[in-house]
């Protein structure tokens, strides 16, 4: 979407001959038609970005570690980037000084704990696993044990899911019980990983995993690709969604804080 309109801009001026075609690239992008109606009333480029910056800077927020230590459940469907976001995550605050444990909760796919492991392994983190134990179960004593560590970030790499499972789901809610319910006193949030190609599914993701898991905040991947990422402005909209993190390439430091304004900036130059 972005580089759409940043092509729109670069040759067009936004008139009513032109509307039309911008207004088919908003929601070929995955706006709303209501949200799109709402940004073509702007007059002109300045308008809409104005618009378009208001819309989007309260989505940025950042991820509340005051709490010593902070458990950090990772949930999304697979082939979102939820294992790979972990491993770069861990890496992040390791850096920064913190001591970090990742629980592997995706404890029945032996290849998802391996890859989980690798990423651990390369940020430096402790791994916490048992293959074919009872996730809640492992959540429950893998907290107990980086607490005891003294841990500053415990990350549970849930199991990724479709959304509309609803056994699944509920599995989801009880580990991350289980997790808090270990140590009480502990912070906690839940990222929802979203594919930033995701367009419509990734809107309907972040309502189903919502209700099961009190989502904190998004980590969007992918962003170096292709992406339509229409879909984070109508979460803006309609959902006040929080943007915390994103990720664009395959190395250990491809993450940073979302940056609302430097993305408007670059659509419009």
């Amino acid at each position: 979407m972005f580089d759409k309109l940043k092509s729109f801009f670069k040759t067009k001026k936004l008139d009513a001959t032109t509307a039309a075609e911008l207004e088919d690239i908003l929601i070929s992008s995955d706006i709303s038609p209501t949200l799109t109606t709402e940004l073509l009333k702007s007059p002109d480029k300045e308008a809409l970005k104005v618009k378009m910056q208001a819309l989007l800077r309260p989505t940025a927020a950042t991820l509340n570690l005051t709490k010593k230590p902070t458990i950090i459940a990772m949930v999304g469907v697979n082939g979102n980037g939820k294992t790979t976001s972990t491993g770069k995550l861990a890496a992040k605050f390791i850096k920064e000084g913190k001591k970090v444990s990742i629980i592997a909760a995706d404890t029945f796919r032996a290849s998802a704990i391996e890859q989980l492991g690798d990423w651990a392994k390369r940020a430096g983190a402790n791994f916490i696993s048992a293959p074919n134990s009872d996730p809640s179960g492992l959540a429950f004593e893998g907290v107990v044990e980086a607490t005891k560590r003294g841990d500053d970030i415990i990350f549970i790499d849930t199991a990724g899911r479709l959304a509309d499972n609803k056994n699944l789901m509920e599995q989801l809610a009880k580990t991350i019980r289980s997790a808090r319910k270990a140590n009480p006193d502990a912070g906690f949030a839940a990222l929802l990983v979203l594919d930033a190609n995701g367009g419509q599914n990734s809107l309907a993701q972040y309502e189903q995993f919502s209700a099961a898991a009190d989502i904190t905040g998004i980590v969007l991947t992918k962003t170096e690709g292709t992406a339509k990422g229409g879909f984070i402005l109508t979460l803006a909209d309609k959902h006040n969604a929080k943007v915390m993190y994103e990720t664009f390439g395959e190395e250990m430091a491809d993450i940073r804080a979302f940056d609302p304004d430097s993305l408007v900036e670059k659509v419009f130059g």
